[in-house]
């Protein structure tokens, strides 16, 4: 509780609301008052955090210390922009202590209803601002009137205007540039994480047909451009993520000398600036077939294997090893208070991605 407290800066309003989900047919129903109720708690300024009730036939007793509850009160913490233990001891080192780390990602929001459960997406690129000083986290995305906290960001983006960004790359590359320059890197060396993926629509420099080692360059995929000319782009260092659910990376096990099979994790290096991130497989899949295990054995068994998240350094200083840019990354997916396992995204980037929880699938005549 001392932790929790003292990392809570300013004012912090969250509920757990305990709402059983309505399905029909393994979807949640159209009549579902979940969507309804974060919206009415944003505009308040206050995050939620659902919890679903055991059903009548479970026989589990709901306590502070039952399983569900920690995680749903760990998960409103992070919405909350709680860290504890933060920053972590690989962040101290002489090598990334006073580093920006920066998340630029983009998320997709639910405009208007196009059928019962069908809707028309925008995109919104957005920026989220962590320290290797302090557990600050801000957010940042076009449109909106500054930076704000994360839980002022998530409570924002709930009510904000529907703008397609897609519509405006100039002005989404303007907003990059602006607030990288003006902000971010007179603050110091900056490493900004991309999710290539969800963010080569609109950054052309991104893209693998595109990409250069060491010449950032701004604009689509139809017309690249250099940066204007300032000096502070010497503090910048950049690593494009593809996560595993991109399904671009590959899923990945090893054999020993004795041919037994496994599935390792660490960190490899596939190239001078390519780097493949592999975790421990999750708890959840102890039940599962093993690599080393046969479908024909245990038909009964679901098969699964991790995917690699691939890390590649496209902007580095003169002398730097890019290695230690890509370990960051990979250190970060196993850095998050609020979960036990390692995340499919460096943390910058998993927390821009749980934004979307806020841009709610909601049409406007059920907003009142």
């Amino acid at each position: 509780a001392e932790e929790v407290a003292a990392a809570v800066t300013g004012e912090a309003h969250g509920a757990v609301v305990e709402l059983q989900w309505d399905r029909q047919g393994g979807h949640t129903s159209p009549a579902d008052p979940k969507a309804a109720i974060r919206l009415g708690l944003a505009r308040v300024g206050m995050v939620s955090q659902f919890l679903q009730p055991p059903d009548e036939e479970q026989k589990e007793l709901v306590t502070a210390e039952n399983h569900r509850v920690t995680g749903a009160v760990r998960d409103l913490m992070r919405q909350l922009g709680i860290l504890l233990d933060w920053p972590r001891p690989v962040l101290r080192g002489e090598a990334v202590a006073g580093t920006s780390l920066v998340g630029l990602m983009t998320i997709r929001k639910s405009t208007g209803r196009r059928g019962r459960r069908r809707y028309d997406t925008a995109y919104l690129p957005v920026m989220v601002w962590m320290s290797t000083t302090d557990s600050r986290i801000l957010v940042h995305y076009p449109g909106a009137s500054g930076w704000a906290t994360y839980r002022e960001a998530a409570t924002q983006l709930a009510v904000a205007a529907e703008t397609d960004w897609y519509d405006n790359q100039a002005a989404v590359h303007h907003w990059l540039q602006e607030r990288l320059l003006q902000d971010i890197l007179p603050e110091g060396r900056t490493l900004l994480l991309v999710d290539g993926y969800r963010t080569r629509n609109w950054w052309g420099w991104m893209t693998n047909t595109a990409v250069t080692v060491d010449d950032l360059k701004f604009g689509d995929r139809k017309q690249l451009w250099a940066p204007v000319n300032d000096p502070l782009w010497e503090n910048l260092r950049i690593v494009r993520i593809l996560s595993g659910d991109s399904e671009e990376t590959a899923q990945w096990f090893g054999t020993d000398d004795e041919e037994r099979v496994g599935v390792p994790h660490g960190l490899f290096r596939l190239s001078e600036r390519t780097f493949l991130s592999a975790q421990e497989i999750p708890g959840a899949t102890k039940k599962f077939l093993r690599p080393s295990d046969s479908k024909l054995d245990k038909p009964g068994k679901q098969g699964w294997l991790p995917r690699l998240m691939e890390a590649v350094v496209l902007l580095n200083a003169p002398g730097e090893d890019p290695a230690q840019w890509a370990a960051v990354a990979h250190h970060l997916r196993i850095m998050a208070s609020h979960h036990r396992e390692a995340l499919m995204l460096p943390l910058p980037l998993h927390l821009a991605t749980c934004l979307e929880e806020y841009v709610l699938p909601l049409p406007e005549e059920d907003q009142d």
